[in-house]
């Protein structure tokens, strides 16, 4: 009995033995890394209200059309100045199209005055508006437009005659107060943060021709227009 509970143990030692050593022969497999997703990200849109703040330089030319004393003559002003204000405005995007509205306030602190010879001339500017409509192409975070429509500015134009070195009341023409015209432009936008864009815009306004007569019946005719070169930023609401 001894014999046989001893082949026994011997036996059971040789297989444990055996299984020891195949298992210290399989190859470890290393652990399998966890898939980790990336977070989607969703493209920017332009979609939304904005509101910001602009600034520039201003060049403004003014022509004015008059009898100076019975000599009907057409002098031409021009000033460049500084200017700034503010805008909001709307965007509506559809595929790479961008479709929107905005309305800019500011203050053109544009003057200037020309005397030749005894003909006077003088204009000076004031606060402005813009009503203007916006079709632009974006690509990614950058957008191209154009934009147009309506403009009103404070602008006050004198034709007048000098004579002795003192203005002639009979010979002296003012129109004052607030013009309606056009304004026509494009410009490159470019979102620089989620919520934040930069923008860079040329502007040109057209206010028409006015007319206006002095005591005499001596008849002015003052047209005023304004290029504007800026630089705005905005804050686009999510």
């Amino acid at each position: 009995m001894k014999m046989v509970f001893g082949a026994a143990g011997v036996l059971l030692a040789l297989t444990v033995s055996v299984g020891i050593a195949r298992a210290a022969d399989m190859p470890v497999r290393p652990p399998v890394a966890p898939v980790v997703k990336a977070p989607v990200v969703a493209p920017f849109t332009w979609d939304g209200a904005y509101v910001g703040v602009h600034a520039g330089y201003a060049r403004a030319r003014v022509a004015t059309d008059g009898d100076f004393d019975g000599e009907r003559t057409t002098h031409h002003s021009r000033d460049s100045f500084a200017f700034g204000g503010a805008q909001i405005g709307y965007n509506k995007q559809s595929g790479s199209f961008v479709l929107g509205a905005e309305a800019d306030i500011g203050y053109l602190g544009g003057r200037s005055s020309l005397l030749v010879g005894d003909h006077f001339t003088d204009f000076r500017m004031g606060w402005y508006g813009t009503l203007t409509g916006r079709l632009g192409f974006a690509w990614d975070r950058s957008l191209f437009y154009v934009k147009g429509g309506f403009a009103v500015a404070d602008i006050r134009n004198t034709g007048a005659d000098i004579d002795g070195g003192a203005f002639d009341p009979n010979n002296f023409s003012v129109l004052s107060g607030s013009r309606g015209g056009r304004v026509l432009g494009a410009g490159w936008e470019w979102a620089f943060a989620p919520s934040w864009s930069v923008k860079l815009e040329y502007l040109h306004f057209d206010f028409g021709n006015r007319s206006g007569a002095d005591v005499d019946g001596d008849t002015y005719t003052f047209r005023n227009r304004v290029q504007t070169f800026k630089i705005g930023l905005n804050y686009l609401f999510p």
